[in-house]
């Protein structure tokens, strides 16, 4: 009988994370007596491992509360007792720190506003995506995620469906790979009148 093979995923092979608590996905297999037991360690040395029973999948904290790459080892026994004598390792980014938020860019249309942004940035695991925000009534969000909230991952937007009855307060975070949110960089602009007015006189003299 042969020690058991495979490998396990950390989140299900996720890059990063902002919890020391992760999810162990085991793919492991024995063809003769079976997959027992797993033990489990931070650092390369059997010695230093915690042994459980196997399971497919089951959970981990890492003890060090520092940010940045944490790898799991992990040494498979069969029901024989046939132990592996090289770990299985994998790796995934701790991060907790939010992005850095960016400066924005406005344009007003007649009937939109252009969005474009830049220097949001976030050095761990990288800005995932963005959330452009606003409340209905032009108040301040006082999240990044107000009444109407647009998730993207490009660097500009054209925000439509808003009036031009007062001027909004927008509200644009990025979001890292991690799920760390920034506290986000706020505009305040509204629709451009002028374009509107023009477009009506143009209408009432046949041109548009």
């Amino acid at each position: 009988d042969t020690p058991p093979e495979g490998s396990f995923m950390i989140n299900g092979g996720s890059l990063s994370t902002n919890d020391q608590r992760v999810n162990l996905d085991f793919s492991l297999t024995d063809d003769l007596s079976g997959v027992s037991s797993v033990c489990l360690s931070e650092t390369d040395d059997a010695s230093t491992c915690t042994s459980q029973d196997y399971t497919p999948s089951t959970t981990w904290t890492f003890s060090n509360e520092s940010e940045g790459e944490k790898t799991l080892y992990v040494w498979a026994t069969d029901g024989a007792g046939n132990v592996v004598t090289s770990s299985t390792a994998a790796s995934i980014i701790f991060d907790r720190t939010a992005p850095v938020d960016g400066a924005v860019d406005v344009t007003a249309n007649a009937d939109s506003i252009d969005f474009s942004w830049s220097g949001f940035a976030d050095t761990l695991s990288s800005v995932a995506q963005y959330y452009v925000s606003y409340n209905l009534d032009g108040s301040d969000p006082e999240s990044c995620f107000g009444d109407v909230t647009t998730e993207t991952s490009d660097i500009s937007l054209q925000q439509q469906g808003i009036t031009a009855d007062f001027s909004y307060v927008f509200r644009i975070c990025a979001e890292d790979g991690a799920g760390n949110i920034s506290t986000g960089t706020m505009v305040t602009t509204a629709l451009c009148v002028e374009e509107q007015d023009w477009y009506a006189d143009s209408d009432a003299d046949g041109y548009g």
